[in-house]
């Protein structure tokens, strides 16, 4: 019986010891961060963290809105699960998206990388309930008569000679007159871009001949959009100068009629 005492005393004190060495040098396991965090749970343990603010619940066919409230200057890349690109917009800001959705539940993913070595991936969920399917999106309305636009080509610089081949097309690119008669009538002619010259997507620079601009960076931001849809170069991105911001992207005009059609021109 002594033996046995003397062994639990012995467990006693090295027990002690135990506890007082993992007050002093903290024996908590260092497990690795979660790669999802949910937005809610993250906005309730930490009211400034980055977060997706956005309703949990909608009704199919009124537009949604989602903000991401993260730090200025952070990159951002949204994503919707199931995929609903019809009525899914991402704003040319990068900040928030819209939804229209059909009666589901979906997951609105957004992946945030900073400064400091900020990098979280965020996920909100949203149920739409019961109501009537969204009626596929209106084609945009013809531009109001006197809108003058800034414009943007983008193209891909290999594939030059092959827009050679539509005679239109070699106009709207290479034509010095087609531009001075774009700037006579009003517009704004801001270049034809290289798509794959876009410099470093964190940043949204844009490179040409060595000179560097940053900002065209919402141009990029929208003609990246149009790529990830499943669209390809030459297209054309164009925006009011005046009475809005929204930079419009779409495929390359096939004629120069349907070009000045497009912007509202009736030559």
């Amino acid at each position: 019986m002594t033996t046995i005492r003397h062994k639990h005393s012995l467990a006693v004190t090295l027990f002690g010891w135990a506890v007082l060495l993992c007050v002093m040098y903290s024996c908590t396991a260092k497990l690795p961060a979660e790669p999802v965090v949910d937005a809610v749970v993250a906005a309730q343990l930490n009211p400034t963290a980055p977060k997706i603010v956005g309703p949990e619940t909608g009704e199919a066919g009124r537009m949604i809105t989602f903000e991401a409230a993260v730090p200025e200057g952070a990159d951002l890349i949204w994503a919707i699960d199931p995929p609903h690109k019809d009525c899914y917009v991402i704003d040319t800001s990068g900040r928030y998206v819209y939804l229209s959705g059909r009666q589901g539940t979906y997951k609105i993913w957004l992946s945030v990388a900073g400064d400091a070595g900020l990098h979280v991936l965020l996920e909100h969920k949203i149920k739409i309930g019961d109501g009537p399917d969204p009626p596929d999106p209106p084609d945009p309305p013809d531009p109001p008569p006197g809108q003058k636009y800034s414009i943007a080509f983008f193209i891909e610089s290999d594939d030059l000679d092959n827009y050679a081949k539509n005679r239109d097309w070699n106009i709207m690119l290479d034509s010095l007159k087609f531009r001075e008669d774009l700037k006579s009538s009003g517009h704004e002619f801001l270049n034809a871009l290289d798509y794959n010259s876009i410099e470093a997507t964190t940043t949204g620079v844009i490179c040409k001949d060595g000179v560097c601009s940053t900002d065209l960076r919402p141009w990029y931001t929208a003609a990246k959009q149009f790529v990830e849809q499943g669209n390809k170069t030459p297209f054309i991105a164009y925006s009011p100068i005046e009475g809005g911001k929204e930079i419009i992207v779409k495929p390359m005009p096939e004629t120069l009629k349907k070009f000045n059609e497009l912007i509202g021109e009736t030559k």
